[in-house]
């Protein structure tokens, strides 16, 4: 039993393994009766190499052996070689060496080149589109009071009788108005189209054709009202509204033009200000030079903001008439004469010491002070004049930006008033459509922005589709522009499939525009996105003998505008086939026939991927279906393929022998179970093909109907212990099995789920040397045998547990629990109980 539990759990832990590397590892087993030793082996250019290892030292290898030509005889011998020559304790039985060929030649097999899936298709989303809103009474689909009661909003002055209810398709009903003077909304070309409307088969399809009908001859007529009006009011003031916007531009031109003189008076001011400070500095620093001097001599200075001209230009003569004393002094001095110290001089002159020398350096001294203030006092002079200059050119600009700014005043006041008579003309243009413009929130068009767009794609369907975004009334930006005082909602809006949509053929592609999303509210307000408006445009991929266009299983997302383009691509080769290798635990044990090791490949194929709502299905069907749910037929072929009996235990069914003639003239006849011909099968191959498709997405679940047919086999025998041992023209027989399905399947969410199914199978074996019966036990002869009961039908009971054990979803373990019995006795059973893996037949070697 622990041989046959280490082998099943290898083989799962194999299956969920991805290999990328040249040289293929095929992966490795226990060996039988050696549990110190495990075989592994792998294929490297069509060479196989295997080699066993010591459990307890992993780097020794004890043995190896290739093969080029591996088949089981080869295998069998080299590894028989291979434990007798390095004496690994006992032998290895044959049975278990061709379980360990057919484990390494299945990974074999199953470990091909991976080819990335090429493109499917590229879908082109819109960045703006319009939303339709219906006011539903009933949450599935509209009737016919929905539209009355829409009549009656629409045209609140006017009454709608109620016999619309009985015929809402009658002209008559239509001749209603907005006000006693308008015209009426509904003309001829609508009036004429009710005859076709009412012609549409689909009820549901009808009412909504004429909820759409009465919306768009409503805003048309309404937009026509408000184009009709501005166009009058517009050639009614047009003059005056021109002459009105002539004397602005001329205005705003005038008002530039005195800003831009402004401008440089007052950057003239701010140039003379600075001047000016320069100035003041220079005059500053002069005074420090001509101060101490002046002083001495008691000359008295201008003040800085004298006036008179006269004092500064009498002062400078007293310096100069000063200076031309002390030169004559000097000249005297230095030719020995005589002089005559005026009162001004005689500080200069000690009596005491008035000798050549120092009396003619003091004296030259002096004379270079006096001359330095002289020209300071020159330059106080030349500056405090160009400081008045300047002073007097700030005047000026100050008094010419006082009239720029003056004039500034009036041109905006002037330019204020032809603004405002302006925006009077048009606020009453605004008042003359304001009545319409209201009128319009009462359409059911909106422009919507989607933000993002998810997309979960799963077998040939948009399983489910959810778009973000927000909208506004249709037109909005035009309503604002014609009356600003409108303040326009903006809605956040979550559309949702109800059903799956179809995308494997290229019928589907071309319908998918058909197709409508939906955002619901309580307050029975519908929003309507069709598929079309959202998609732009959406292109196959052409390929040779491609009719399957669906792309791979896969959620995306689409994050709008930042990108509106995504390209979806097939699966890659290693996800085409799916495999499913578990054990049967009641096969555990020695005495069953039940399969230990056990295969199932199979591939769903998309054939019709449409599927109805409620208000489109048959009549007699509707009462079954409920809101929100939806129904679909013949939405899938798949093929498959089961081995039950990879090992040779129990492998062969023994044949019941009946004698038909005399006590010991040996002549025999043989028969066999209904039951027992499926519990032995070997293998059989066919597929399942869906009739019907009920689906509940509120309730998680998905009711499926399908029919069946498989070819099988199974292995036949006198003696289980002697299989060889028989006389029969062959020791199997061929069976073929018609089926009838009831499945619910419940998926709670992307990583686990449930099924839970009811069969009944018609088991038809070729009976070519014996005879089949419900049952074989119980009887005295074959005469009695052959007058039983020939039920050939099974009825299969199944539970089914899944759980996805990686983050990409490529495999899962499952539990599955099967009880089989006869049609019509219960009692006459055997069941099963098997826990395995699903992966891909084939894995990646890059």
């Amino acid at each position: 039993m622990k041989t046959y539990l280490y082998l099943l759990f290898s083989i799962v832990l194999i299956s969920s393994q991805v290999q990328a590397q040249e040289a293929r590892n095929l992966g490795s087993v226990d060996l039988s009766k050696n549990k110190d030793y495990y075989l592994s082996a792998f294929e490297k250019g069509g060479k196989f190499t295997y080699k066993i290892f010591n459990q307890n030292d992993p780097a020794t290898e004890v043995a190896s052996f290739s093969l080029v030509n591996n088949n089981s005889d080869n295998f069998k011998e080299m590894l028989e070689s291979a434990i007798r020559e390095n004496s690994l304790i006992e032998g290895i039985a044959p049975g278990e060496i061709e379980k360990y060929f057919f484990y390494f030649s299945t990974q074999n097999v199953f470990q091909i080149e991976n080819e990335p899936g090429k493109k499917a298709m590229e879908m082109v989303f819109n960045e703006e589109l319009p939303v339709y809103a219906y006011h539903h009474s009933n949450f599935a689909s509209i009737n016919v009071k929905d539209i009355y009661y829409m009549l009656k909003w629409l045209f609140p002055n006017q009454k709608v009788d109620t016999t619309f209810l009985e015929n809402p398709y009658a002209s008559a009903q239509y001749n209603l108005k907005l006000c006693d003077t308008c015209e009426v909304i509904f003309k001829a070309p609508f009036l004429s189209n009710l005859d076709s409307i009412s012609s549409i088969k689909n009820k549901n399809e009808r009412l909504i054709t004429l909820y759409k009908s009465i919306n768009k001859e409503y805003y048309d007529a309404i937009q026509l009202e408000i184009k009709v009006k501005l166009e009058e009011y517009e050639s009614t003031m047009a003059t005056f509204s021109n002459e009105l916007e002539t004397k602005i531009i001329d205005l705003r031109q005038e008002k530039l033009l005195l800003k831009s003189d402004s401008s440089l008076y007052k950057s003239e001011i701010e140039l003379f200000q600075q001047k000016i400070k320069t100035l003041d500095k220079s005059i500053s620093e002069n005074e420090k030079i001509v101060k101490e001097p002046i002083n001495r001599y008691e000359f008295t200075l201008p003040e800085e903001e004298s006036e008179s001209e006269g004092m500064q230009t009498i002062e400078i003569s007293n310096l100069q008439n000063f200076i031309n004393e002390i030169e004559e002094i000097y000249t005297k001095i230095s030719t020995n004469q005589l002089i005559h110290l005026s009162t001004e001089l005689q500080p200069f002159f000690d009596s005491t010491d008035i000798s050549y020398e120092s009396s003619l350096q003091r004296i030259k001294t002096e004379l270079s002070k006096l001359k330095n203030v002289q020209t300071a006092l020159n330059s106080i002079r030349r500056d405090q004049n160009q400081s008045s200059l300047i002073r007097d050119s700030i005047l000026i600009n100050n008094d010419k930006l006082i009239f720029i700014n003056d004039t500034l005043s009036r041109v905006e006041s002037e330019l204020g008033a032809l603004t405002q008579e302006l925006n009077d003309i048009e606020t009453e243009k605004s008042k003359e459509v304001s009545d319409q413009l209201k009128q319009l929130f009462k359409t059911n068009k909106f422009e919507f922005r989607p933000s993002s767009v998810q997309l979960e794609i799963n077998s040939g369907y948009i399983e489910n589709i959810t778009v973000n975004g927000s909208a506004s009334i249709f037109d909005h930006r035009s309503i604002a522009e014609k009356d600003k005082s409108i303040v326009i909602p903006e809605y956040h809006l979550k559309f949702i499939n109800d059903y799956p949509f179809g995308i494997s053929s290229k019928k589907d592609i071309e319908q998918l525009g058909n197709y409508k999303l939906y955002a619901r509210f309580k307050n029975g307000t519908h929003y309507e996105l069709k598929m079309g408006d959202l998609v732009d445009v959406i292109t196959e991929k052409l390929e040779l003998d491609r009719k399957d266009y669906s792309p791979k299983d896969g959620s995306y997302e689409v994050i709008l505008p930042t990108e509106n383009k995504k390209t979806f691509f097939k699966a890659d080769s290693k996800e085409i086939l799916q495999l499913k290798i578990f054990s049967d635990f009641v096969g555990i044990q020695d005495n069953n026939p039940n399969g230990l090791i056990q295969l199932e490949i199979d591939k769903e194929i998309p054939l019709l991927t449409k599927r109805f709502q409620r208000p489109y299905v048959f009549f007699l069907l509707r009462l079954f279906v409920l809101n929100q749910a939806n129904i679909g037929v013949f939405n899938y072929f798949k093929p498959q393929f089961i081995y039950s009996k990879i090992e040779n235990n129990n492998k062969y069914l023994e044949v019941a022998s009946f004698s038909t003639g005399a006590v010991g003239d040996g002549s025999s006849a043989y028969g066999v179970s209904t039951l027992d011909l499926k519990q032995y099968e070997v293998f059989s191959v066919g597929a399942d093909f869906n009739l019907f498709l009920y689906d509940i997405p509120n309730t998680k679940s998905t009711f499926l109907f399908n029919t069946g047919f498989r070819f099988g086999r199974t292995d036949l025998a006198l003696n289980k212990e002697e299989p060889e041992a028989h006389d029969f023209p062959r020791g199997f027989t061929n069976t073929i099995q018609p089926s009838l399905e009831g499945l619910l399947r419940i998926n709670g969410d992307e990583r686990f789920g449930f099924e839970f199914s009811y069969g009944i199978n018609w088991l038809l074996s070729d009976e070519l040397f014996f005879t089949q019966k419900a049952k074989v036990n119980g009887f005295t002869g074959f005469e009695s045998f052959s007058k039983s009961n020939e039920n050939n039908t099974l009825q299969r009971v199944t539970i089914l547990a899944y759980l996805n054990i990686n983050k990409e979803n490529q495999g899962r373990l499952f539990f599955r629990y099967r009880f089989n019995s006869e049609f019509r006795d219960f009692k006459n059973n055997f069941a099963q109980l098997q826990i395995g893996y699903t992966t891909y037949l084939t894995r990646p070697n890059k």
